[in-house]
């Protein structure tokens, strides 16, 4: 076959061939159309920042985008929005400030393995603000609830660990000044609390280590007060022998202290008052001591007698009738 005939058959009724080319190129494209379809993804997104550099605290960044997808539509039916990630890094920004973050998103190996796969996003660029990430140990505060049992009052409180490592952005961890714990109730303790509890989180953006936990101990004591008893007749004691006084009515009023349960159970009868005599040498008036005796688990605070002025006097002796002899001349014989 020469060259002219070549040619005579390539561009012979080249008219006729171009309509058939174009009429294929139609139906090839009408094919692709009806093969492939799209769908739309919500798909939440990512902050990643390798570096010291995240999102400004309190920088209103978008919690989800739009991610679009088109593909032969037998597949469509088994994709997801857990088959992508959408994400920004922060790794561009050099410095504090300002930036247009490109929107990445990645197809999970499943999905990648599709061809053909098309994959577009909205927005495809967001603008964050960015600052420094710092580190920072912030005091531990306890969060208490609920009374002890009636007599008993909390006292001292220790957390351990006494502080947290605290970790985000610099306008974030600065504004914390304590963190408090979970809540720990004291409802009807009679003794010491112990308990392990976690923390409360107050931003959002600054992260502590939610597994870690910290130790708090209550001291729980019973509640110490005092007690006001009146009118306590005070008996005379230990008189020494050939002396003798004049018992004049004596009441002594007494503050006491101890326990709140022990001062409630203590009757007023348990308590009483002597004047201890046994101090006088002889005859005159003599300032003797006053002693309050109370139960072992009762202590004395105050007392309005404690000396108590006592007349002694020699004791008559008593006259042996038997051994009187009468005078005769006072008898009469009839």
């Amino acid at each position: 076959m020469n060259t002219s005939l070549l040619r005579e058959k390539l561009l012979g009724h080249w008219k006729e061939k171009l309509v058939c080319f174009v009429m294929a190129l139609a139906i090839y494209a009408f094919y692709q159309i009806q093969r492939f379809d799209g769908a739309n993804y919500t798909v939440p997104l990512e902050v990643k920042a390798p570096g010291n550099l995240v999102v400004k605290s309190g920088f209103a960044l978008p919690q989800y985008v739009r991610v679009s997808l088109r593909t032969d539509r037998d597949e469509l039916g088994g994709i997801t929005s857990n088959d992508l990630n959408a994400f920004i890094d922060l790794s561009y920004a050099s410095k504090e400030g300002s930036y247009d973050f490109l929107v990445n998103v990645q197809p999970n190996r499943r999905l990648a393995s599709i061809s053909p796969l098309e994959i577009s996003v909205q927005p495809q660029r967001i603008r964050v603000e960015v600052e420094e990430e710092v580190v920072r140990y912030v005091p531990l505060t306890a969060t208490i609830s609920g009374q002890p049992a009636y007599g008993y009052e909390s006292g001292m409180v220790t957390l351990e660990p006494s502080n947290i490592k605290l970790q985000g952005p610099k306008s974030a961890v600065e504004g914390i000044q304590e963190i408090q714990t979970e809540e720990v109730s004291l409802d009807g303790a009679t003794e010491n609390v112990n308990v392990k509890v976690g923390f409360l989180q107050l931003s959002s953006l600054a992260s502590i280590d939610q597994e870690q936990q910290v130790e708090v101990t209550v001291a729980i004591t019973p509640i110490e007060t005092s007690r006001t008893i009146q009118g306590i007749e005070i008996s005379y004691v230990n008189v020494p022998s050939g002396l003798d006084i004049s018992r004049e009515r004596k009441l002594v009023d007494i503050t006491v202290k101890g326990k709140q349960l022990d001062l409630d159970r203590m009757r007023t009868n348990s308590c009483s008052a002597s004047a201890d005599c046994s101090v006088a040498t002889g005859p005159g008036v003599t300032d003797v001591p006053v002693f309050i005796q109370l139960p072992n688990n009762i202590k004395l605070d105050s007392q309005t007698i404690e000396n108590l002025p006592v007349t002694f006097f020699t004791e008559k002796p008593v006259e042996d009738a038997a051994s009187e002899t009468a005078d005769p001349d006072n008898y009469y014989f009839d």
